[in-house]
């Protein structure tokens, strides 16, 4: 069985420790055969990046070298949670793009101790449904809205394997 999840959102929604929990759970159902593939970590430890902006203090990705890089690890392993704010330009079998209340959103993003630009622009990505409205466009009914606004991380992973294949 080949099952490629992705987990998306604007940076601050949970992708990270969200897709942690999901692996867990889906590899105590599959005997161990989920990995999470962590892009924007992958971004910066296999410099897939193309440039550098100062003025943001981020790493901008390759996507070409993203792309090759991703499709090698899915021959690696058939059975992946992809996240990132840039997992769903990646095809997969279920795509959760992961939303939360922009007050919330902006404590967690002051807790990271971003700067308020940075923030902002994040912000309004949210407001805007950018990223929910990409996803929409490329995957169209694989698309799943969740909304993470003061869930913990395991409640939230516990209703995306309902929602997957696998929870059935």
């Amino acid at each position: 069985m080949k099952l490629i999840i992705i987990i998306t959102g604007t940076p601050g929604t949970g992708k990270t420790k969200i897709s942690g929990e999901l692996a867990k759970l889906l590899n105590k159902k599959t005997g161990g055969k989920f990995k999470v593939l962590h892009l924007n970590a992958a971004i910066l430890r296999h410099k897939l990046w193309s440039s550098i902006d100062r003025k943001r203090k981020s790493k901008n990705a390759d996507m070409k070298k993203l792309r090759k890089f991703v499709s090698e690890q899915i021959k690696k392993n058939p059975n992946l949670v992809i996240e990132s704010h840039l997992a769903h330009y990646f095809k997969g079998d279920v795509v959760f793009v992961l939303r939360t209340g922009i007050k919330e959103l902006k404590r967690r993003m002051e807790k990271r101790g971003w700067s308020e630009q940075k923030i902002e622009e994040n912000l309004e990505v949210e407001r805007l449904n950018l990223i929910l409205g990409e996803s929409l466009d490329m995957h169209g009914e694989k698309c799943v809205e969740i909304n993470t606004t003061k869930k913990a991380p395991k409640w939230i992973a516990e209703e995306m394997l309902r929602l997957t294949t696998l929870g059935y």
